[in-house]
């Protein structure tokens, strides 16, 4: 309802303070980088302290935040932003700097994804003004990839590449709790199983570790159709235009949701809404004429703002 109201009031306002926020809480990520120390140390219900030792794990690694209450959800927000800023390079690059400076291995894959889809677009034609930014792209990200590789130590680079280690403890845990979600799913009443038992697996278990597990707990089958039948929408209209990233970036939100918390947050839910409806053109026109949000090939072409 909130992305409705956003879509058909001030869509071009908000997705201008979307950016500041977005520059601001990157800019704060580096602050807390540097200093070593958060700019504010979040209080969860049940009293836990979500501060500097907390996101670290074993390895004690330092995982800036920003704005936000922990760095999954800064780096799930910067995710967002690179999503809903079709063909955007500095937004990809803006998602990289944010999740080497929260130290999110999914958020680096996923920009590095994006920057390597991007740049074709970007070398498109003969013009020198678009060869231009192609260089300065890849002159900045290459200086970005070195300056992360000279400033971090042996900890940060083992953390980020244990991503990749199936047989990582935080991996192994994660199946547990996939196991475990299903288990109790499967388990509800008739009445449950369509409509769900909001709040029961937080209580339980605290996590599902994926968001179609915790749709369904919560909300049950209804619930969850709700966002499949998002996603599945998306698909369609990407192949219908022949547009590769749109039907990535679909893709992409498939296996982000099924392996980490990635709309559970406020913002995140809020962000997947505004992009399916800036996707699948439920919005007003002005945002398609005014809004550099990702834009439908078919309503714009590659000069038009829904592509800036």
């Amino acid at each position: 309802p909130c992305a409705f109201v956003v879509v058909n009031t001030r869509p071009v306002l908000f997705a201008k303070l979307l950016v500041a926020h977005f520059a601001l809480t990157t800019s704060l990520q580096a602050i807390e980088y540097i200093t070593g120390q958060y700019v504010f140390v979040y209080e969860a219900g049940d009293g836990t302290t979500l501060d500097e030792t907390l996101f670290g794990g074993s390895l004690d690694v330092f995982r800036a935040k920003g704005l936000f209450q922990g760095p999954l959800s800064a780096v799930a927000f910067a995710m967002w932003m690179a999503f809903m800023y079709s063909r955007s390079m500095p937004m990809a690059i803006g998602l990289l700097v944010s999740a080497f400076l929260a130290s999110g291995r999914l958020g680096l894959l996923t920009a590095l994804l994006l920057i390597m889809l991007r740049m074709p677009w970007m070398a498109q034609g003969k013009r020198r003004r678009r060869l231009l930014p192609l260089f300065a792209s890849l002159a900045g990200v290459a200086a970005l990839l070195g300056l992360a590789l000279a400033v971090s130590d042996a900890n940060r680079l083992l953390f980020i590449v244990s991503a990749l280690d199936p047989e990582n403890d935080q991996n192994v845990s994660r199946i547990y709790f996939w196991l475990t979600s299903l288990s109790y799913y499967l388990s509800y009443s008739p009445v449950d199983l369509l409509f769900g038992n909001f709040g029961f697996i937080q209580r339980q278990e605290g996590s599902t570790e994926n968001d179609f597990l915790r749709l369904l707990l919560d909300c049950g089958l209804v619930g969850a159709l709700f966002y499949v039948g998002a996603i599945g929408r998306l698909i369609v209209l990407a192949l219908r235009r022949h547009d590769k990233e749109a039907l990535i970036v679909a893709l992409l939100i498939i296996l982000l949701m099924n392996i980490f918390p990635f709309v559970q947050s406020l913002s995140s839910s809020l962000l997947f809404w505004l992009y399916v409806f800036a996707q699948t053109g439920q919005r007003r026109p002005r945002l398609q004429r005014q809004s550099r949000l990702a834009a439908p090939a078919c309503t714009a072409s590659p000069e038009a703002p829904g592509h800036a």
